[in-house]
């Protein structure tokens, strides 16, 4: 199946396409004054990678979701103060601290029960940690147009 995004590029249904066969570069500050609205379900993307967290931007508003970026675990646990997302991205091996953290603080306060939360890590180790405290666990790598998938399907 080819990714809509970069069709050039052939795909297997569980792999990224390389990120150096990609022409787009991301050098823009993340935007974490969005909001969402009735219209736009609000995600946030809590990704150290530069490079995936402009792939799941890019192609998240190209499906009509409103998107935050953090990139460390502390400025996500901040923003939710002002964003109440409908779903978080979340790569649990972040440099300063694991995204364990933002599970805890998600379970914990039950203003935040609904939010869904979908970690992708590259290490399956942290599944057994984070148990059914998410609704769904993935490994990288994966594909752009499957995590889609799974968002629509967990956001509808």
């Amino acid at each position: 199946m080819r990714d809509p995004f970069y069709p050039h590029i052939a795909q297997t249904p569980h792999a990224l396409p390389a990120l150096s066969d990609c022409a787009i570069l991301h050098t823009e500050q993340p935007n974490t004054n969005r909001k969402a609205t009735d219209m736009s379900p609000t995600i946030i993307v809590v990704e150290d990678n530069q490079d995936l967290l402009f792939l799941y931007r890019a192609a998240l508003e190209q499906k009509g979701y409103t998107v935050v970026e953090a990139t460390s675990t502390a400025s996500v646990i901040a923003m939710l103060d002002k964003v109440m997302p409908a779903l978080i991205i979340l790569d649990i091996e972040m440099p300063a601290e694991t995204g364990v953290g933002v599970i805890d603080h998600l379970r914990a306060d039950e203003r935040y029960a609904a939010i869904r939360v979908v970690v992708i890590t590259a290490n399956d180790r942290w599944r057994e940690r984070v148990g059914d405290r998410v609704d769904m666990f993935l490994v990288k790598p994966i594909g752009i147009t499957q995590l889609l998938d799974i968002i629509k399907e967990l956001v509808s």
